[in-house]
């Protein structure tokens, strides 16, 4: 790999993270500013339930897909036959 390549596939990685980084920033950010809002309409019990379903919402995207996309490639591969493909990626797509 040239020293050339090798900077512009760094430069491409770090543009590609900033933006991935932004986005979650005004995420965040769009989450605070929401607070006000969410303290005035809702009531201590609700805003619990959106606390706790958040939560449970954001370690279930990490846990659950586990690889599968990458197994999916695999196994659509390896079918030979359409009805094989289809049960594959249905298979697939109701684990993850």
């Amino acid at each position: 790999m040239s020293q050339s390549s090798l900077a512009r596939d760094l430069h491409r990685l770090t543009s590609k993270a900033t933006v991935y980084a932004l986005g979650m920033l005004m995420l965040r950010g769009l989450n605070f500013f929401l607070l006000p809002l969410y303290t005035r309409i809702l009531s201590s019990e609700d805003y619990g339930i959106i606390a706790v379903t958040t939560t449970i919402t954001m370690l279930l995207t990490i846990v659950l897909p586990l690889g599968m996309h990458n197994a999916l490639a695999k196994s659509y591969h390896a079918s030979k036959t359409a009805d094989e493909r289809a049960e594959a990626i249905w298979t697939h797509w109701l684990s993850m």
